[in-house]
């Protein structure tokens, strides 16, 4: 539902790329032109959080690589009442976090223990580190942050930084099960000079007033578990923060210049071909039909239900 509504109410094209971690994941269908990728069944994906609809971008990549139904998006408590997105997020059985880490904890524990008990069946954590998107308060929360650390942390240009307690516990609880984290950089085109993407496009302007980013640009990287410090507390927020700042020199590249370029490489010989494609479904009549044919086979058999019914009153009387 959600690929159909941006089809056809933000249609819009995403270029992706990422360095050389990811080769041979992502691919062009020379017939449909559509984006197929060639993903693990079992990974937890992070990113920077831009906008709210970042997951929904996330969403589209797991749908391209056919595991769209087997996604759990960790997002704050308030998003299970938004009308029907609320309640289909609530039936995916999605982590939502009221940042109070005495009952995140709990959350947590039961819904990765549970998909740790599925482990012969694809899932996909996605989480965004930095707890929400970038705002003009989240900036000052966050630089408030890293000017008490010590010794002071760098504060990025382009995001919030990371907390590495939600990542960890993750991977804590999952590291036997899922073998890599994807890490996608998500940048949106058209976002004024000194305006927060969050204030610019947000839901109700791209999805009710038809007003999107031209484009949208990821790039992917992949770290493999066992390669990660996760079990040593001071050693893993070095590494996630290490990571985020990699990530803003990747926005800060592609501000200027249009393009992804890995810091660790500014050549970009260790890059991968940059591919574009649209934002759809692959079929388009038939994964409408999907969208539809539980609550048109629920009308029917409620109808079929009150008419047994009604006819059993008439016999009666």
């Amino acid at each position: 539902m959600v690929i159909f509504i941006t089809q056809y109410w933000t249609p819009l094209k995403v270029s992706i790329t990422g360095n050389s971690s990811v080769a041979g994941l992502f691919s062009i269908n020379a017939k449909t032109g559509l984006l197929e990728t060639h993903f693990d069944g079992r990974a937890i994906v992070i990113s920077n959080h831009q906008l709210y609809s970042d997951w929904i971008f996330l969403w589209w990549v797991a749908f391209t690589a056919r595991y769209h139904g087997n996604i759990f998006i960790m997002l704050k408590d308030s998003l299970k009442h938004i009308p029907i997105f609320g309640w289909g997020m609530r039936n995916y059985r999605f982590l939502f976090l009221s940042r109070s880490w005495v009952k995140d904890e709990k959350t947590l524990t039961e819904g990765l223990s549970r998909i740790n008990r599925d482990s012969d069946w694809p899932a996909w954590l996605i989480l965004f580190p930095e707890g929400t998107t970038i705002s003009r308060n989240g900036v000052a929360k966050s630089r408030a942050f890293a000017e008490k650390q010590t010794p002071a942390l760098r504060s990025p240009s382009h995001l919030l930084l990371p907390r590495s307690r939600g990542l960890r516990f993750s991977i804590e609880q999952l590291h036997e099960t899922v073998e890599y984290i994807y890490d996608s950089t998500i940048y949106y085109a058209d976002i004024p000079e000194g305006v927060f993407g969050e204030d610019h496009f947000t839901l109700r302007r791209m999805y009710l007033q038809g007003v999107y980013p031209s484009s949208i640009a990821m790039y992917w990287r992949r770290y493999r578990i066992a390669d990660i410090p996760w079990q040593d507390e001071a050693k893993f927020e070095k590494w996630i923060y290490d990571r985020w700042y990699e990530k803003d020199a990747l926005l800060q590249h592609y501000h200027k210049t249009g393009q992804f370029t890995d810091p660790e490489n500014e050549a970009g010989n260790d890059d991968i071909p940059t591919l574009e494609a649209p934002v759809r479904l692959s079929n388009t009549v038939g994964d409408v039909f999907k969208i539809f044919v539980v609550p048109i086979t629920t009308g029917l058999l409620v109808r079929l239900g009150y008419n047994a019914l009604t006819r059993i009153a008439s016999n009666a009387f």
